[in-house]
C-alpha cells in the first residue's frame, strides 16, 4: 500500500502542522499494525527506489492536489495492480477504517484547524507558485522491497528492470519530502468575469462565491493575460497531450466591460481559494496546470484582473 498525501511545504502551514505531525504518522502507525504496511508514493529518484524517493508533488490536476486548494485535508492510496487482489481490497478496507476512526476522536480538532486555515489564506497577500525539490535536506524512511535487476524481454528480447521476489531487503534509503517555492504571485483586488463565460459563472455560483455584477457598462484599467506560446506532446499521456513550455504575456490594458459581468473580489475566503485554483493556471510564473494537461481554453485570454 502507497499513500500520497498533500506535500507539506504546499499545504497551508495550520493544516500541515497537523496532518504531518499528528494525522498521517498515525495512519501509518495503524496500517503497520493492520498487517498492511505503507509507504509513501514511490516516486523514485532513479530507475529504482534503492537511491531515494521523492516526495509527490500534487499539483491541481490531481485530486488531492485540488482538494488542498480548498484547504481540505485529502489522501490517496495505491493498491499494485498486481498483487492478490482480496489483499488489495483488504488494505484498502483498512485505511478507510483508520481515518474514519481518527476523525470522529479529532473532529473538533480538524474543525478548528480548518477554520484557521481559511481565515490564514484571507490575509495571505503572496502566494508560491511554482516548487523544486529540496536535495539539501532530505529525510529517511526504512524501505522494504525486493532485488532489482534487468533480463531480456521475452517479448522484444530488449533489457527490462524486473524484481526478484526471492530476494527480499529492507534497507533505509533517503526520501526527498521537502520542497522550496521557486516562484511567487501577488494576489490581485478583484477578477472580471465576463457574462459570457456561463460556465464558470455557475460554478461559481455553486461554490457560493460573492459576485457583484457590474451596473452599467463601464472601461477600467486591467491587467490581461495571453497564451503567448506553448508546444505539445506527440503522443498522448494519460489520454491527454501534455503541453509543455507554456509561456504567458501579461498586458496592462483600459478594457470596456458591459452591464452584466462579474466582479469578483478576492478578500472573502471561497473567492481566495478558488483563486489559488485559477492562479494555477494563469500565473505567468507557473507551470499552468491545468492547460498544460489540454483542459480546453476557448479562447486565447486567460484572465482579467486588476
Amino acid at each position: 500500500m502507497t499513500l500520497i498525501e498533500t506535500q507539506k511545504d504546499k499545504q497551508n502551514r495550520i493544516l500541515a502542522d497537523y496532518t504531518s505531525k499528528i494525522l498521517s504518522p498515525e495512519l501509518y502507525k495503524r496500517m503497520k499494525a493492520s498487517g498492511f504496511e505503507m509507504t509513501p508514493y514511490v516516486e523514485s529518484e532513479d530507475t529504482t527506489p534503492d537511491n531515494g524517493i521523492v516526495s509527490f508533488l500534487e499539483t491541481p490536476r490531481f485530486a488531492t492536489g485540488y482538494t488542498s486548494q480548498h484547504n481540505i485535508i485529502s489522501y490517496i492510496t495505491e493498491t499494485h495492480m498486481l498483487k492478490e487482489f482480496d489483499k488489495r481490497v483488504w488494505a484498502t478496507y483498512d485505511f478507510m477504517q483508520a481515518p474514519v476512526d481518527i476523525n470522529e476522536r479529532d473532529a473538533k480538532l480538524i474543525g478548528e484547524v480548518k477554520a484557521k486555515a481559511d481565515e490564514d489564506v484571507k490575509r495571505q497577500k503572496t502566494f508560491a507558485m511554482g516548487w523544486a525539490v529540496d536535495y539539501k535536506h532530505y529525510d529517511s524512511l526504512t524501505f522494504k522491497g525486493y532485488f532489482g535487476g534487468y533480463k531480456p524481454s521475452e517479448v522484444s528480447g530488449l533489457s527490462r528492470l524486473y524484481y526478484d521476489r526471492s530476494k527480499p531487503f529492507t534497507k533505509t534509503i533517503k526520501y526527498f519530502d521537502n520542497y522550496v517555492a521557486t516562484s511567487t504571485v501577488d494576489k490581485p483586488v478583484a477578477y472580471i468575469i465576463p457574462q459570457a463565460w456561463g460556465k464558470i459563472i455557475d460554478l461559481y455560483k455553486l461554490n457560493k462565491v460573492a459576485m457583484r455584477p457590474l451596473a452599467h457598462d463601464t472601461t477600467i484599467a486591467v491587467q490581461m493575460y495571453y497564451i503567448a506560446d506553448y508546444k505539445t506532446g506527440q503522443r498522448p499521456y494519460e489520454g491527454h497531450y501534455l503541453h509543455s513550455g507554456v509561456k504567458l504575456t501579461p498586458t496592462d490594458i483600459k478594457l470596456k466591460f458591459y452591464e452584466g459581468d462579474y466582479v469578483v473580489y478576492t478578500n472573502r475566503r471561497l473567492t481566495v481559494l478558488l483563486w489559488k485554483l485559477w492562479s494555477h493556471k494563469v500565473s505567468t510564473r507557473t507551470l499552468p496546470e491545468l492547460f498544460r494537461f489540454d483542459i480546453r481554453i476557448k479562447r486565447r485570454i486567460l484572465a482579467v484582473c486588476f
